[in-house]
């Protein structure tokens, strides 16, 4: 769509858009977070999960000059650079990437993490 239009369906949406890794994108007063902390409860256990949005970098799915020129960082750069930054420094029990990208690459980025703390 085009960027306007997308700054448009941003603002009527009601729920959170969440932009991990296009961060130099131009939306106006508009300010996405980088990631989304939720606290999951359960029994006596109380877990904090990050939640990030990962747009797929794949320059073939995309016209010249889409999202106002913004960069889209890969996918498992940004899901590593959050995972370090939220787990490992700021105490977090999970990161749970959304992604948006063909299955393959999410099979891909599946094998690569598993293990890691980071769920898909």
């Amino acid at each position: 769509i085009p960027h306007a239009e997308l700054i448009n369906r941003i603002k009527e949406s009601n729920f959170k858009w969440i932009n991990s890794n296009m961060t130099n994108i131009d939306l106006g007063d508009i300010k996405l977070p980088e990631y989304e902390t939720i606290t999951v409860k359960g029994g006596d256990q109380t877990r904090k999960v990050g939640l990030l949005g990962l747009l797929t970098e794949d320059p073939g799915l995309y016209r010249p000059g889409v999202f106002g020129g913004a960069t889209i960082t890969p996918v498992k750069d940004e899901a590593e650079k959050f995972q370090k930054k939220l787990c490992e420094q700021e105490g977090y029990d999970l990161v749970l990437p959304m992604t948006h990208q063909v299955i393959s690459l999410d099979k891909e980025f599946m094998e690569y993490f598993k293990g890691k703390g980071i769920d898909n």
